[in-house]
């Protein structure tokens, strides 16, 4: 038996739902309720932001949820701007790998920018991955604005296949990318 951390009410553990190695602390009924509300929250768009104390750009089509995730995890989200709106996720997609492949930090950033990775640490792996980054980025580009959802798929895992081949130039960061990929 367990506690839900929402209800209090304590519940067999198949009412929660596993979470890596354990269970959530939220029972599925609460985490429903939880989730249909974060789903009605929704905005009708995707926001691309920028959090300049950390350098950080992502995309989100909750903003105001978005940044209590990054508070959560002890980003300093004061001064965000939404650089962006768009009202499909694979533009808002392209736009945030396009500002990644310049330099922002993103979905591969662990919060300690002293912290080298072999991509700034190597000037020809960097290359070769900015071209590949630049190369996915047209994927999405190319896409146009009626997109069937079976292209978009298509993309997806074109822009898979592309970072698994560059895998061995920098693994942690590929391997984030490709990660955020099937995510998404």
């Amino acid at each position: 038996m367990r506690e839900c951390s929402i209800c209090k009410e304590l519940k067999t553990i198949d009412n929660f739902h596993r979470r890596g190695n354990g269970h959530r602390t939220e029972c599925k009924s609460c985490k429903s309720i939880i989730d249909s509300k974060r789903k009605r929250d929704r905005d009708p768009f995707f926001s691309v932001y920028y959090i300049p104390e950390h350098h950080y750009v992502g995309m989100t089509n909750s903003i105001k949820y978005r940044m209590q995730e990054h508070k959560t995890k002890g980003k300093i989200v004061d001064g965000y701007e939404v650089i962006g709106i768009y009202e499909r996720a694979v533009d808002a997609h392209l736009a945030e790998t396009i500002l990644h492949s310049i330099g922002y930090y993103g979905f591969y950033y662990k919060g300690n920018k002293k912290k080298k990775m072999a991509y700034l640490d190597n000037k020809e792996h960097k290359k070769i991955i900015d071209c590949v980054l630049e190369q996915n980025a047209k994927l999405f580009q190319n896409l146009g604005e009626d997109c069937p959802k079976a292209d978009y798929e298509k993309a997806k895992l074109e822009e898979r296949r592309k970072l698994r081949r560059i895998m061995d130039l920098d693994p942690e960061k590929i391997g984030r990318l490709v990660k955020d990929s099937l995510d998404d």
